[in-house]
C-alpha cells in the first residue's frame, strides 16, 4: 500500500496534477520521507557507489581467461626428404589458490557490504534533515500567523492613536512610538516569512527538487508519543547503527586480507595441455 502511494505521488508530481481537494499539493511527513529515500542526491550517489562495489566483487570472482596458442609452419629434415608441415596448439589455465581466493573474496564481500551501510547512514541523515525541516516549517507557519496578528493589531492601534494625536487628545510622541512599533512588527513578519521560504527551499533541495514551488505540508506540532529513555536508546539502537556496523565489517575485512597475505606463499595451480606435429612425427 505504501509503495503504491509513493508511485502515485511521483506520478502526480511528474504530471503536475494536484492531489488535494483544494487544488494544492499537500505532503505529509511520510510522503516527504519516502521521497527523500528515493530522490535525495546524496542517497542516490551512495547507492551508485554500493552498486559499483557489488559489481567489482562479482568481477573479482571470475577466473582469469585461459591462454591459447597455435603454431604453424614448414620444415626440412636434416637428413633430406620432403618438407613437412609443422603445427601445434597449447592451452594454459591458471587457477587461484583456493585458500587465498577464499580470504580475498571474503574481504571484498565485507567491504562491499560496508559500502551498503553507508547507504543506510545517508538515509538516516536525510530523514533527520527532512524531519527537522518539516517541524521547523510547521513552527514557522505558526510564527508567521502570530506575527501577522501582532502587526494587524498594532496597525489598528496606530491608526487610532494617530487620529487622536491629530486632534490633540494624545501627545505626538505616543503616535511616533506606535509608528516605530508597527514598523518593527512589519519587519518581524518579513523576517519570519523569509526564514520560512528558506526552509521550504532547503527541504525541496534534500528531496532532489521534485516538489512544486507552492507545495504545502500537512501535520501539527503536537507530540504523538513520549520521548524514549536514553539508556534504552543506547542499548537498543546504538549497536545496530550503520556507522558502527560498517566499522565492524571493515575490521573483519582487514582480518581476511591479513590471512590472505599470510597464505600468499602458496603457489597457484596451473592446468595446461598441448599437441604438436614435428618433423619426426
Amino acid at each position: 500500500m505504501a509503495q503504491n502511494r509513493h508511485v502515485l505521488l511521483l506520478t502526480l508530481l511528474a504530471l503536475g496534477i494536484p492531489h488535494s481537494s483544494q487544488g494544492q499539493e499537500r505532503f505529509a511527513l511520510e510522503d516527504l520521507l519516502e521521497l527523500g529515500r528515493e530522490r535525495n542526491p546524496t542517497v542516490q550517489a551512495l547507492r551508485a557507489e554500493h552498486a559499483a562495489a557489488l559489481a567489482g566483487r562479482r568481477d573479482s570472482g571470475r577466473w582469469e581467461n585461459p591462454e591459447l596458442e597455435y603454431e604453424w609452419g614448414t620444415g626440412d629434415p636434416r637428413d633430406g626428404g620432403a618438407a613437412r608441415s609443422l603445427s601445434g596448439f597449447s592451452a594454459r589455465q591458471v587457477f587461484e589458490n583456493p585458500l587465498t581466493r577464499h580470504y580475498r573474496l571474503g574481504a571484498l564481500e565485507l567491504r562491499s557490504e560496508a559500502v551498503g551501510e553507508d547507504v543506510r547512514t545517508g538515509i538516516l541523515e536525510v530523514e533527520f534533515e527532512i524531519r527537522m525541516h518539516y517541524f521547523r516549517i510547521l513552527f514557522l507557519h505558526e510564527m508567521v500567523d502570530l506575527a501577522r496578528l501582532n502587526e494587524e493589531a498594532l496597525s489598528e492601534i496606530r491608526t487610532l492613536i494617530e487620529a487622536r494625536a491629530d486632534v490633540g487628545e494624545v501627545r505626538e510622541l505616543e503616535a511616533i512610538r506606535l509608528r516605530v512599533e508597527h514598523m518593527r512588527a512589519r519587519n518581524e513578519v518579513a523576517a519570519v516569512e523569509l526564514e520560512l521560504d528558506q526552509f521550504r527551499r532547503h527541504l525541496n533541495t534534500f528531496l532532489g527538487n521534485v516538489l512544486p514551488a507552492e507545495f504545502e505540508i500537512e501535520g501539527s506540532l503536537e507530540v504523538g508519543r513520549p520521548e524514549p529513555d536514553l539508556d534504552e536508546l543506547i542499548s537498543s539502537v546504538l549497536p545496530s547503527h550503520p556507522a558502527l556496523v560498517k566499522v565492524r565489517m571493515e575490521g573483519e575485512a582487514a582480518q581476511q586480507s591479513l590471512r590472505r597475505n599470510q597464505l600468499g606463499w602458496l603457489p597457484d595451480p596451473v592446468l595446461s595441455g598441448s599437441s604438436k606435429t614435428e618433423l619426426d612425427g
